[in-house]
């Protein structure tokens, strides 16, 4: 984390991870390149109980950029979650474009995202946000505002070869303060319908 974020706080980091239930860990040889903390919660929303699962801090180390560990991971993780019949939904957020780019790789239908809006998933993003985040998260912009753990200059630049991808363009319109350390609030239904092709690849379906 602190290779490539600045203002990384231990203490605010220990906090974090010991909310969180389990953690994607991703290895080369014996050492540790990437994790992502993750929390399984339910949520009322709607007179109704859904899950969500939150994906917390996440990072790969850049020179191990375009393995598809962490893919495999997650995968096996939706592939155990998918067996309950509790509606299940992906909480992540996103300050760098590479982790907003894992929900077209993953699922067809998620917010925010190009194209038509979704309502219902903006009102379930709304409501998760508000209750999370309270004041620093913004219904209009579906942003919380956290202001920490910004990415480093040379990884929040935006490489040549992603200048005309229309979901990284998205990301930077949605959230143009993310070299801040703002983060974009996303939610994606976690269902075998809404799988893409990759997805089902991962989950194993």
């Amino acid at each position: 984390m602190s290779f490539h974020y600045n203002e990384v706080d231990y203490s605010r980091f220990g906090t974090d991870l010991l909310a969180k239930d389990k953690v994607i860990l991703i290895y080369r040889e014996e050492k540790i390149v990437g994790f992502s903390t993750l929390k399984i919660f339910n949520f009322q929303w709607k007179g109704k109980v859904v899950r969500i699962l939150f994906s917390g801090d996440t990072i790969v180390d850049f020179r191990s950029w375009g393995q598809l560990a962490l893919f495999k991971g997650f995968g096996t993780l939706l592939a155990n979650y998918l067996q309950d019949t509790t509606p299940l939904y992906w909480l992540l957020i996103s300050k760098g474009f590479r982790t907003y780019l894992i929900l077209p790789t993953f699922f067809y239908k998620f917010v925010p995202s190009p194209g038509k809006v979704n309502k219902e998933l903006i009102d379930l993003r709304d409501s998760i946000g508000r209750y999370m985040w309270q004041e620093k998260y913004d219904d209009d912009t579906g942003i919380y505002y956290a202001r920490k753990d910004r990415l480093k200059e040379e990884f929040a630049s935006i490489p040549e070869k992603y200048k005309n991808n229309k979901y990284v363009n998205f990301f930077l319109k949605a959230n143009p303060t993310y070299y801040l350390g703002d983060e974009l609030v996303c939610v994606a239904p976690i269902t075998t319908q809404n799988l893409k092709l990759t997805g089902k690849k991962f989950v194993k379906l």
